[in-house]
C-alpha cells in the first residue's frame, strides 16, 4: 500500500480523532494518526467499491430471473432433395417411382419417394412434382402449374436407386391438396463410380416412461443400424448416407442424406475415412422424434433403409 502524506493543517486533530471511532484499526490511529485517517478513508472506498459491486450483481441476477429462459430452437429438417437447378440440355429421365408417399403435416404438403432408374447408364435424375386436389385438377405452385427438384444421389448405377424428400408450405399451394403426381424430369450422364451397398439392417427403441402418467411407456428415439460395403476395387473417399425411414403402416415418410465425415454428423461408423475396396463397415443412425414431421411422431417408426452413394 503505497504511503499518502496528509497535511496536519488541513486535517485537524478533533475530526481524526473523531473519525478514529469507526476506524476498522484504531490501534493504528492512536499511534499515527495521519495513517489512520489514510486508513479510514482508503477503507471506505472499498466498502463503497464492494457495496456497488454487490449492487450490479443483484440486479443481474434479478434480471435474469425476470427474463425467462432461452427456449431450444424448433428442430428444422434438413434440405432431403437438393437446390441444384436441372440444365436446359438435360436428357429424358426413364425413372420409376416404386416407392413414394405424401402426407399433410405442419401446415405442409410433404413428399417422399423412391427414384428407381431405368437406364443402362450413371445418370443423376431431377423429378416433376404435380399436385392435384380431390377432383384431379393440377394446383399451382408459388404461381407455377409443377416443380422440379433433384434427387439426392450425385451419381446413380445403371438400374438403381435414388430418393428425395421435400415439402410446399399450404399458402404456397394453389388450392386444397389432395394427391401429387411424380414424372421424371431430366437426367445428366455420369462418370462411373463405386457402388456402394447397405445390408444388416435392424434397429432398436429408446422409450421413457412417465410416473404422473402411470408410468406410460413413450417413444422418443429408434437407433437405426447397419453395414455398409463397398464390394467394387475402387475406393470411396467421400460417401453420403441416406436414410429412409418407414411408419407403422408401412408408407415412407422421410427420407435424409447425412454426410457421416461432418462435425457433430447424426450417424456413427466404426471406423472413419475412405471406404477402402471390398471392405465393410457397421454404422449407427440414431433418429430423434422431434426432428420429425410430426405424422411420423404420430405413428412412430416401423424400420429404417439405407441407401449410400460416392458424393462428387
Amino acid at each position: 500500500m503505497r504511503s499518502c502524506k496528509i497535511a496536519p493543517q488541513r486535517y485537524a486533530p478533533e475530526r481524526w480523532k473523531k473519525a478514529c471511532k469507526t476506524a476498522v484499526f484504531p490501534q493504528l490511529c492512536g499511534r499515527y494518526p495521519e495513517t489512520g485517517y489514510f486508513l479510514i478513508v482508503y477503507r471506505m472506498r472499498y466498502v463503497f467499491f464492494s457495496i456497488a459491486a454487490i449492487v450490479a450483481v443483484l440486479c443481474f441476477l434479478g434480471a435474469s430471473c425476470n427474463n425467462p429462459a432461452p427456449q431450444p430452437a424448433e428442430p428444422r429438417q434438413a434440405p432431403a432433395a437438393t437446390q441444384e437447378l436441372m440444365p436446359a440440355n438435360a436428357d429424358t429421365a426413364f425413372v420409376g417411382f416404386p416407392d413414394s408417399n405424401f402426407y399433410i403435416s405442419n401446415d405442409a404438403f410433404c413428399i417422399a419417394s423412391v427414384v428407381q432408374s431405368h437406364s443402362d447408364r450413371w445418370q443423376k435424375f431431377w423429378v416433376r412434382i404435380e399436385i392435384l386436389d380431390a377432383s384431379g385438377k393440377v394446383l399451382t405452385i408459388n404461381g407455377d402449374s409443377s416443380a422440379i427438384v433433384r434427387a439426392l444421389s450425385d451419381a446413380v448405377p445403371p438400374s438403381g436407386a435414388t430418393a428425395f424428400f421435400c415439402g410446399f408450405p399450404l399458402n404456397q399451394i394453389g388450392g386444397t391438396p389432395a394427391r401429387c403426381r411424380l414424372t421424371g424430369a431430366g437426367a445428366v450422364s455420369m462418370p462411373p463410380g463405386p457402388i456402394i451397398i447397405a445390408s444388416g439392417l435392424g434397429g432398436v427403441r429408446v422409450s421413457y416412461h412417465k410416473p404422473e402418467e402411470d408410468y406410460k411407456s413413450y417413444e422418443s428415439e429408434f437407433k437405426a443400424s447397419g453395414v455398409i460395403e463397398n464390394p467394387l476395387d475402387i475406393i470411396a473417399p467421400q460417401f453420403r448416407v441416406v436414410a429412409l425411414i418407414y411408419g407403422k403402416d408401412g408408407k415412407l415418410y422421410f427420407v435424409q442424406a447425412i454426410d457421416p465425415h461432418a462435425p457433430g454428423a447424426p450417424l456413427q461408423m466404426e471406423r472413419a475415412g475412405p471406404l477402402a475396396p471390398q471392405e465393410k463397415r457397421k454404422i449407427l443412425c440414431p433418429i430423434h422424434y422431434q426432428q420429425l414431421p410430426q405424422k411420423l411422431q404420430d405413428l412412430l417408426i416401423q424400420r429404417v433403409d439405407f441407401q449410400v452413394y460416392e458424393a462428387r
